[in-house]
Parts: structure tokens; C-alpha cells; sequence
């Protein structure tokens, strides 16, 4: 009953109920939703460590563990935004940032040892992917974990941080050997529509303009992503900047129609 009459349509959030209901969300549908994403990214690492370093000694099939690449580095993706409150200590190793000279494991260095050529040797395939499968394992135990606290104002913020750092991948450089930038913002978004999906019902009952303005600029961002065959086609690289900056920022008000307070995450 509560949650009924704290959902009516332009009903303020009740100081009682308000952020009880937010983090129920957070801790519920929206932690499911990132757990079948770990799921993922650790079931697709595991076939991948079997694909480029065969346990009884066989050729490598790099065709197939390449499209293993691909499906695990869209699910995590997907489920960023929660992997980076529940699971932060996990993202250096699991992401692998190539610009950072002390990462050696990770999916864009794995994405370098399958993508790029030469192929690196097989010692290193072997290592890489061994690395990545026992970073996957942790996150797939570590997101259903209710000890790593997901609270709405957390999550919120990290959507919003996500928002933002998808008009960087624009460029192409997040994904140099793969090609998979353009395949990176759409699955950051539909992850973000996902969990936004559990917010709204929330959202619009406090503020009704502020969640349809949510939802249509995810639907019509997520469509001009859709619509372009490859980051090359990008022709307009401002209209992204904004439309993320304007996303972000959009995210960030779902914090003042809810009262909770809400810090922003750095990820640059």
C-alpha cells in the first residue's frame, strides 16, 4: 500500500518512505539486473580462457574467442554502473585501462593481445584470459553480495558518471584494436534504461517532467547510436558531447526528486 500511494502520479516522495523505496529498487531489481550481467562476463570468460588457451594444448580458435571478447565486454557494459558501487576494487583489473601503465590484466588488454597484430603469443593469451576468468569469478560473486552496500544515491551517481564518460568513447580510443566503441555506448546505454526502468515508476511519481525527460533522451540517444554503422560515421561529435552532458545531468536530478544526496563519481 505504500508503495502504491508513494508512486501516484505528481505525489512529492515522503521523507519516511522515499528513500526506503529508492534503495528497495537499488538492492532489488536493479542488483538482479547487474548480477545476470556478472553472470555473463563470467560464464563468456571462462569459454573465451578455453578458445584462445585450449586446455590440452590444441590451437587456439581466435575467431571465436574474439566473439567471446565481444559478449563479455558488452555485458560489463551493461552492468557498469552498479559493478563500479558494489565492486570498485574490481574494475582496474576487470577493465584493464590501456592508458594506464600499470594495468597488465583485463578486457582491453586482452582486446590488444586477440585484436591487435600480431596476435601476441600464446603464453600471454594464456595468462591474459587465465586473469580475466578469475577477475569475472570475483564479480560474479562479489554483485549479489547485499554485504557491498547498494544504496540509490550510490547508484544514481554512478549512472550519471556513466552518462557522461559515454561522449568520450566518441573518439574511438576506448576500443583501438576491436573496434567495439560504438558497441560500448549502446550496451552503457541500454544498461542504463534497464536500471532507469526500476527507478521510474519512483521518479515520475515525484517529478513527472524530469522522468519523461529521462526516458525520451535515452530512447533517442540509444536510436542515433543504433542507427550509425561505425564510429567513423560520427560526423557530429559535439551533438554526442552533449546529449551525454545533458544525460548525466538529468541523472543527477533524480537525486533532488527523491531528497537524496547524491555525489558524483569520477572516472576519468
Amino acid at each position: 500500500m505504500i508503495l502504491t500511494l508513494s508512486l501516484a502520479a505528481g505525489c512529492a516522495i515522503d521523507d519516511r518512505t522515499g528513500k526506503a523505496l529508492a534503495d528497495a529498487l537499488a538492492t532489488g531489481p536493479v542488483r538482479d539486473y547487474a548480477s545476470t550481467q556478472a553472470d555473463t562476463v563470467a560464464e563468456t570468460s571462462l569459454v573465451l580462457q578455453h578458445q584462445a588457451a585450449p586446455d590440452d594444448g590444441g590451437q587456439p580458435d581466435i575467431s571465436a574467442a574474439r566473439q567471446s571478447w565481444l559478449k563479455a565486454r558488452a555485458a560489463y557494459d551493461r552492468g557498469l554502473a552498479v559493478f563500479l558501487v558494489v565492486a570498485p576494487d574490481l574494475d582496474f583489473q576487470l577493465d584493464g585501462h590501456q592508458d594506464d601503465p600499470f594495468a597488465t590484466t583485463g578486457l582491453r588488454q586482452v582486446e590488444r593481445a586477440l585484436f591487435a597484430m600480431p596476435l601476441a603469443p600464446s603464453a600471454e593469451l594464456s595468462r591474459l584470459a587465465h586473469t580475466l576468468t578469475e577477475s569475472a569469478r570475483a564479480l560474479h560473486v562479489a554483485v549479489p553480495d547485499t554485504g557491498r552496500v547498494l544504496a540509490a544515491a550510490g547508484l544514481i551517481g554512478s549512472m550519471s558518471a556513466v552518462a557522461a564518460q559515454m561522449a568520450n568513447k566518441f573518439d574511438g580510443i576506448i576500443s583501438p584494436y576491436a573496434g567495439a566503441a560504438l558497441p560500448s555506448v549502446q550496451n552503457n546505454l541500454v544498461g542504463l534504461m534497464a536500471m532507469y526502468a526500476a527507478l521510474s515508476p519512483l521518479v515520475q511519481g515525484a517529478d513527472p517532467a524530469l522522468d519523461q525527460r529521462i526516458g525520451d533522451r535515452m530512447k533517442r540517444l540509444l536510436g542515433q547510436v543504433r542507427a550509425l554503422p561505425s564510429i567513423e560515421a560520427v560526423t557530429d561529435k559535439t551533438m554526442f558531447l552533449r546529449e551525454c552532458a545533458d544525460l548525466a545531468l538529468d541523472i543527477r536530478q533524480i537525486g533532488r526528486a527523491l531528497q537524496l544526496s547524491v555525489t558524483p563519481i569520477n572516472l576519468s
